[in-house]
């Protein structure tokens, strides 16, 4: 299938889109606090048409094939991150969280694997035979006429067992139905190419209906027993049931609250990184009979942290998903003051060492250098007391593309790594 795909991206007012786009994203509650923009990254089809949400910032592509590279980029994005932490929640199974469509998504990637591998569902069945096949010994001596040859007996006719194959039945042509749809649909886009979905000889199911395919599908469930065979009936029924039954010809899938995929994918792109949270000082209360009770989970967490190799040099990384255009989309007090801390924090353990700050946003460039806390009346940088935050802008398309195919941004990584003395 040609889609005819427009561009978005996340954070636009709601009031720019297309009606009908305005009113699957209001469906699905995928808007800020406010109401008034989006808050979502990620796909959404609607029969012909899949409107796809850009990262905030992203610039958008002119050609359609830049547009399908776009629209598969962030596929393959929501998946692998999906995947990486082997929860995918759906909108179909009301779990409306902040992954959307995510079973979906699996579900649809699953079956065409799955199809590449082992092609169309074959009826394995045992038929008895005589004299071809695998002899049944039992049946042979009780059915057959023994004849005396020397000190033994020899039986001229065999009863045996044979298995044969039966590719052209219900469940196949179900299951052919269905993969046809979604290769049609979605194999571009996954796949980056159309899978070719071709079977001599299967015709189409002997009913349309949905609760029909679903009646012959569970009762094939019943007599199969490869493992294979049961997990693929059992998605090609929930296929029918939640997504075909449920959406029809409508499917969101996407990221409601992208800042999580910002800080993940920064996190397994900037080489050089270190774990340090175990080795941070814990928050801990006292309690009225003086014994110290400590609040792990209350601690501090360094998203990213970078180490120069072989040197005292760490940068204290802080994902942040803002616009980040100007002073006021910059990051707020809360943010700055986490970020001030756990550079302290990081030098309370590592003494010795040199700690730099960074934030890190989703735009090719922008305006903002570095972040300081300063003194209200002579104006005097105080650096010494608050590490200066410097900011970095890395283009969320190329960290997308370093994410899918497990690359690390080497440049970036590098000047997070470098101090001021060695900038001047």
């Amino acid at each position: 299938m040609d889609w005819e795909i427009s561009l978005y991206r996340d954070r636009d007012h709601i009031g720019s889109l297309p009606s009908a786009t305005q009113n699957l994203i209001r469906k699905q509650k995928l808007l800020t606090n406010g109401g008034q923009n989006v808050s979502f990254v990620g796909l959404l089809f609607h029969e012909k048409f899949v409107s796809v949400f850009l990262p905030r910032n992203s610039k958008k592509a002119e050609t359609d094939e830049d547009k399908n590279n776009l629209a598969s980029l962030i596929l393959r994005t929501i998946q692998l991150y999906s995947k990486s932490f082997n929860s995918p929640l759906s909108i179909e199974d009301g779990e409306l969280q902040n992954e959307v469509g995510g079973t979906s998504l699996s579900l649809i990637s699953d079956l065409l694997n799955d199809y590449k591998k082992n092609g169309i569902y074959s009826k394995r069945s045992s038929v008895n035979t005589l004299n071809t096949g695998k002899p049944n010994w039992s049946k042979t001596i009780s059915r057959s006429v023994a004849y005396p040859n020397n000190s033994n007996y020899i039986y001229l006719d065999l009863h045996s067992n044979k298995k044969i194959t039966q590719s052209i039945c219900e469940v196949a042509k179900i299951h052919f139905s269905i993969i046809s749809e979604i290769s049609d649909r979605f194999s571009v886009l996954l796949f980056g190419s159309v899978l070719r979905v071709t079977e001599n000889g299967i015709t189409k199911p002997s009913t349309d209906s949905i609760e029909g395919q679903i009646h012959i599908l569970n009762s094939e469930l019943r007599t199969t027993y490869s493992e294979r065979d049961i997990q693929l009936i059992k998605s090609l029924i929930f296929y029918l049931k939640k997504i075909k039954g449920s959406s029809g010809r409508s499917m969101v899938i996407g990221i409601k609250h992208f800042h999580t995929v910002w800080e993940f994918m920064l996190l397994k792109t900037l080489a050089n990184t270190v774990n340090v949270n175990q080795l941070l000082p814990l928050p801990s209360y006292r309690l009225r009979d003086d014994t110290i009770k400590s609040a792990p989970l209350k601690g501090q967490r360094l998203d990213v942290v970078l180490k120069r190799p072989n040197e005292d040099l760490y940068a204290v990384v802080d994902a942040k998903y803002y616009s980040a255009g100007s002073v006021s989309t910059a990051p707020g007090w809360p943010d700055l003051v986490k970020q001030f801390f756990y550079a302290k924090s990081l030098k309370e353990i590592l003494p010795s060492a040199i700690i730099t700050n960074a934030f890190v946003f989703p735009r090719k460039e922008g305006n903002l250098k570095s972040a300081h806390m300063i003194d209200r009346v002579t104006g005097t940088v105080l650096s010494e007391e608050y590490v200066d935050i410097n900011c970095f802008y890395a283009d969320p398309l190329e960290v997308m593309r370093h994410f899918v195919t497990n690359m690390f941004l080497h440049n970036l990584s590098q000047q997070l790594l470098v101090i001021e003395t060695e900038q001047s």
